[in-house]
């Protein structure tokens, strides 16, 4: 598991850590000193809060922890989590046949550093300008589109199709 390029974790069904590798001990590397097996998902969850490795956003601390832990044990898909040293990873955690969960983490900061230049250099553009997918959806726009409309504020944002704003700019008021 050393071989991999991405940060693995396997929890048992009572959500201690049994396997690790070294990369996931390197995403957490304020964390490595307790990162061993037998720790609790939740005990990695509080030292890395008072550590500063996981942000709770502003929220309630035990409220958090809650959320992440219910989170954990019924992954619905891929998170994102910016790492105190400015490096993204997306987390992947999959539930094993015996009741546990595995998680893989992959460092996406390149591409969240691709993203950043992109929306960048589109905000860049002086005329409007805005990106649809191939089913007529928004994918990204500048705020000069939002300055040429202001009465689709409201409307504009990704995920709304073509045919949308045109009803919304043909409706009254």
């Amino acid at each position: 598991i050393n071989a991999i390029n991405e940060g693995f974790v396997l929890y048992d069904a009572d959500d201690k850590v049994r396997l690790f590798n070294q990369r996931f001990v390197d995403y957490f590397w304020a964390l490595a000193d307790i990162i061993q097996p037998g720790l609790s998902f939740d005990e990695l969850l509080r030292v890395g809060i008072e550590r500063g490795t996981f942000d709770p956003s502003g929220k309630d601390v035990e409220s958090w922890i809650a959320a992440r832990k219910t989170d954990h044990r019924n992954p619905s898909g891929p998170i994102e989590r910016r790492l105190p040293d400015g490096r993204w990873l997306v987390v992947r955690e999959h539930p094993t046949a015996d009741g546990g969960i595995v998680g893989i983490g992959t460092d996406i900061t390149a591409i969240k550093r691709a993203e950043r230049q992109l929306r960048d250099g589109i905000e860049a553009i002086s005329e409007g300008f805005m990106l649809y997918d191939k089913d007529d959806r928004i994918v990204i726009f500048n705020r000069r589109m939002v300055d040429y409309y202001p009465k689709m504020r409201d409307v504009i944002r990704p995920g709304v199709t073509f045919e949308e704003m045109v009803s919304a700019s043909l409706a009254p008021g």
